[in-house]
């Protein structure tokens, strides 16, 4: 007779399986939205679209100003205190709406200057719709982590950028918009009414006391911003020095190969955000052993699912970029380097989110700092001389960086070890 699994990996288990199976929904409808945006406007025009997502990425995590770190670390660590709850929820709120629309403005003062450093007349346009979706993404993206804050997997894996795709998907097959990024506005309409219901129960706070929680919280949360801001600059500046030294196809070729590679990471994002809420509350309650065996269990998941994930891709590169158009597979290289750099990111584990959920910040932004330094380095020096595959290199190789940095900052700090077979 087979032997029952703990509540433990039964819980973690079914949490992540539902996330992972909408994320693997969420991706191929992301991977329809690459394919069909390639076929209708080619590489430039996918690659002009991931430019303005680039700054429409960068935006938000200034507009949600560490307040989504901080209600994946406070709920939990509040729980069952649902007064206490709802002051922290409005105060989020009001800050995020608060910024997000000073930053609408700024950046239709902008759009100007920023068309013109990136020789991009077109992104002018886009940048005027980035400025109007940039609220309601905000909200969308906070509203995703309250649900993962208070462990509704269904809720947070349906509340991600995977769903918007599959809408967008939908109307790039209807019409072509003038501007790509407006399909992800469209795409993000009818979650809004779900987010204002949500916040329903929050309008018993006055607005005296969400300011003063605001206010409270913001050093922590300005802690969490910076690491955020942090690791979407380490995210992107590839991106952004793609598109200032070469051009919007160039950015259209990486991005099909990046978002290609991150095939390898499926099951981290969804164990990772099972994950989360269990380190603030094993901490607080300073469980170690609890803590370390759930660690244990996430690594055992993602060398699993990424070690095999990353030998089939490194061997049929051609054919994954080929999918795309014939002249992508030209660029295979370019994805097994990135898939080098994505398969230490799923073997090293939630190694940031294990400083940022036990009051190591300082050790997570300290860490990012140190990655945003030398991939922005590596890039501007190898663009130039390597193109496309420079960046692959300088991007891949920070990202083995920094993982590897945190894992030894995880040990440290907290005597977990992250890697599967580190004992």
């Amino acid at each position: 007779m087979a032997t029952p699994l703990n509540p433990y990996w039964q819980r973690l288990l079914r949490g992540s399986g539902m996330v992972l199976t909408l994320k693997v929904l969420g991706a191929l409808s992301g991977y329809a939205f690459v394919y069909l945006m390639v076929k209708t406007m080619g590489k430039e025009g996918y690659g002009h679209f991931e430019l303005v997502f680039t700054f429409l990425s960068l935006a938000g995590v200034v507009a949600r100003w560490g307040y989504d770190g901080l209600v994946v670390r406070e709920l939990p660590a509040h729980k069952g205190q649902w007064q206490e709850q709802k002051r922290i929820l409005a105060g989020s709120f009001l800050l995020v709406t608060g910024f997000a629309l000073l930053l609408s403005i700024l950046l239709v003062l902008s759009r100007g200057l920023l068309s013109n450093l990136f020789h991009a007349p077109a992104l002018e346009d886009s940048l005027l719709y980035v400025a109007v979706l940039l609220l309601p993404w905000s909200w969308f993206q906070l509203q995703s982590d309250v649900w993962r804050a208070q462990n509704n997997m269904l809720a947070y894996g349906l509340w991600q950028y995977g769903s918007l795709t599959f809408v967008a998907s939908i109307l790039l097959l209807l019409f072509q918009a003038h501007s790509p990024i407006l399909y992800i506005f469209l795409a993000l309409l009818p979650f809004i009414p779900w987010i204002i219901k949500s916040w329903i129960p929050l309008f018993g706070v006055s607005w005296k006391e969400a300011w003063s929680h605001a206010k409270v919280h913001f050093p922590t949360a300005t802690v969490f911003f910076v690491s955020s801001l942090l690791y979407t600059v380490l995210m992107w500046s590839d991106t952004l020095l793609i598109g200032y030294f070469l051009d919007e196809s160039s950015v259209g070729v990486y991005r099909v190969a990046y978002k290609v590679s991150t095939l390898i990471i499926f099951a981290q994002f969804a164990v990772n955000a099972q994950l989360a809420p269990d380190i603030s509350r094993y901490w607080a309650k300073r469980k170690m052993d609890s803590l370390q065996n759930a660690v244990k269990r996430i690594a055992w998941i993602n060398t699993v699912i990424s070690v095999p994930a990353f030998v089939v891709l490194f061997a049929g590169a051609p054919f994954f970029l080929g999918f795309f158009g014939s002249d992508f597979a030209l660029y295979a290289d370019l994805l097994r380097v990135l898939a080098i750099g994505q398969l230490s990111n799923a073997l090293c584990g939630p190694v940031l989110y294990l400083l940022n959920m036990t009051g190591n910040e300082k050790a997570a932004r300290n860490t990012l700092i140190l990655g945003v330094i030398v991939n922005i380095l590596g890039n501007i020096l190898l663009i130039p001389w390597l193109g496309l595959l420079g960046s692959a290199m300088a991007t891949s190789f920070t990202i083995v960086l920094w993982n590897v940095w945190a894992l030894r900052e995880v040990y440290k700090k907290t005597g977990i070890r992250t890697f599967l077979f580190w004992r």
